[in-house]
């Protein structure tokens, strides 16, 4: 008696379904604090620059394009540039 194996292709909903799954159980240990406490949509320049002239600032990423971080007036201090493109 011969088994056959299935196999899963890339556009089966089921390929969708299991990749659904594993991105979630990877990504739940960063998303839960998240979810769980809440976090600041948004905040202003000025608080900004005092969170960065603290003692201990915040490690803030700059995912503006190099050509938009260019200009000295453009930059922020202390920022790591890492654009998205």
């Amino acid at each position: 008696m011969d088994k056959q194996v299935s196999t899963i292709e890339v556009g089966d909903p089921l390929f969708f379904l299991i990749l659904a799954v594993v991105v979630l159980y990877v990504s739940l240990p960063r998303l839960l604090p998240i979810l769980v406490v809440g976090y600041k949509h948004l905040i202003s320049p000025r608080e900004l620059k005092k969170m960065l002239t603290d003692p201990n600032p915040p490690f803030l990423i700059d995912v503006r394009t190099p050509s938009e971080t260019a200009e000295q007036d453009n930059r922020i201090e202390g920022a790591h540039i890492i654009p998205l493109d």
